[in-house]
């Protein structure tokens, strides 16, 4: 046994220790009752008696473990056959970064560029993209549904931690999604949200219907610039940067270099870390445009000669 300075004799020695002995000895303690097993080891050491037994006892369990049979489980179902294309190799790596600090905003928006093309995640994203959906509910249920595919889903119920998760991904997949509303523009599918209001209260830009006007999405960079969202900043960046147009992005750029050189290091940090967002939002949906749309799908292995 390690850390004892003992070492304990081989099970073929004559002086193996009764497993009953050690026992007793460990109930009762050496100092109550020395152990009477001992007197009879040829090997003396000078070690005290506890020392000794906990060597002897080491032994004595591996010994006993040696000749057991390992326990058995029955082999897990078959897999389902792979199908399907998987997103291009620069769309995987885009969402490999995405994953290492996850932003579900981003996630979110790799996944509706996928299900739109009906393409899948690699495998060696999985693990994450399920641990991301099991503790974030705002994550895109139905989008991690298709990109993971039947297979993508089996892998997921596997794990016992995830099994809800799984069963919820299996009806969302065997259910046909929603249909979309007849015009998204028309003005009964919210309130009426002006730029007045939006400077007010920037949340309501997110009631506002698509695609917001020139009006709206300056409020809400006033918005931001204000200060008035404090730590909720980089949250409401995020989700402002998933909706707002691309085409927006000189202005965002023009409405940063206004507050930094009006404000410089004096500015206030949430506003920075804000504006740093916004364009790191949009700029991450160009990318995940180009990598679907340069790139070709790449079909998905069978079992059979599986690439790794």
């Amino acid at each position: 046994m390690a850390g004892t300075g003992v070492m304990a004799p081989g099970l073929d020695s004559p002086n193996v220790v009764d497993r009953a002995e050690l026992v007793t000895a460990a109930l009762l303690g050496t100092d109550r009752r020395p152990p009477v097993f001992l007197d009879r080891l040829e090997d003396r050491s000078q070690e005290e008696p506890a020392q000794l037994m906990l060597a002897y006892a080491a032994r004595s369990a591996v010994a006993q473990r040696a000749g057991s049979i390992l326990p058995s489980t029955p082999p897990p179902p078959p897999a389902p056959p792979r199908s399907g294309l998987l997103a291009p190799p620069k769309a995987q790596q885009i969402l490999g970064q995405l994953l290492r600090r996850p932003v579900v905003g981003l996630v979110n928006l790799w996944l509706a560029a996928a299900g739109r093309r009906n393409l899948g995640a690699a495998p060696q994203h999985w693990p994450a993209l399920v641990a991301l959906a099991n503790r974030q509910t705002d994550l895109d249920r139905r989008g991690l549904a298709s990109a993971l595919g039947a297979r993508g889903r089996w892998f997921c119920a596997q794990n016992a931690a995830w099994a809800r998760l799984a069963a919820a991904l299996d009806e969302l997949a065997r259910d046909p999604a929603p249909a979309p509303a007849a015009d998204p523009t028309a003005m009964d599918q919210g309130p009426i949200v002006d730029r007045e209001a939006v400077l007010a209260e920037p949340e309501l830009i997110f009631a506002a219907a698509d695609p917001w006007s020139r009006d709206l999405f300056e409020a809400v960079l006033a918005g931001i610039g204000s200060g008035v969202l404090q730590r909720r900043t980089s949250g409401y960046a995020t989700a402002v940067g998933v909706r707002l147009p691309l085409a927006a992005g000189p202005l965002v750029q023009a409405v940063v270099q206004a507050y930094e050189q009006e404000r410089g290091p004096l500015g206030d940090r949430n506003v920075r870390d804000g504006f740093a967002v916004l364009e790191r939002t949009l700029a991450v949906r160009v990318e995940i445009g180009r990598a679907f749309a340069d790139d070709q799908p790449v079909e998905s292995p069978d079992d059979e000669g599986e690439s790794q």
